[in-house]
């Protein structure tokens, strides 16, 4: 299953750094403050606010099949409607098993569908592509689907 994804979505900031980002391009607190917004109106236990991370922001949410982590980074570009977004799912595995590599491991289908039931409920965004993390991370960033499960 793919974890990852992509779009676009002008309505986010990714050209105003803000004071509390700990890196000037560290943009998705927007990003993430919707998606947590989505995912509790569809009743997903999700955090309240986004946390800071070293390339972006992520948040975590909680379903019956366990807890999850969504991590949000952008690429910018000069015009907005042309910065990427990218987006992955995690499990939260604590310090111990993220050392153990478990954080990309068997990730639930469940938790990619909780994410995925925000993209096909708005119009914010466009051109999401769901990716294999691995592929993508190694730049195979052509083969996106539009569905988590192509």
């Amino acid at each position: 299953m793919r974890t990852l994804v992509t779009f676009f979505g002008k309505e986010f900031n990714s050209g105003q750094p803000k004071a509390e980002f700990t890196k000037p391009t560290n943009y998705g607190d927007d990003v993430c403050r919707w998606f947590i917004g989505a995912m509790k109106e569809a009743g997903v236990d999700a955090d309240d606010e986004p946390q800071q991370d070293d390339n972006g922001w992520y948040y975590c949410f909680r379903i019956p099949v366990g807890r999850f982590c969504v991590i949000v980074t952008c690429r910018p570009a000069p015009d907005p409607e042309e910065s990427l977004w990218i987006c992955w799912i995690e499990n939260h595995c604590g310090f111990v098993g993220s050392l153990m590599g478990h954080r990309l491991k068997n990730i639930s289908p469940h938790a990619v569908e909780c994410l995925h039931r925000v993209f096909t409920k708005t119009d914010r965004v466009t051109g999401a592509l769901w990716h294999d993390y691995d592929k993508f991370k190694q730049g195979y960033e052509q083969s996106g689907a539009v569905s988590p499960d192509e």
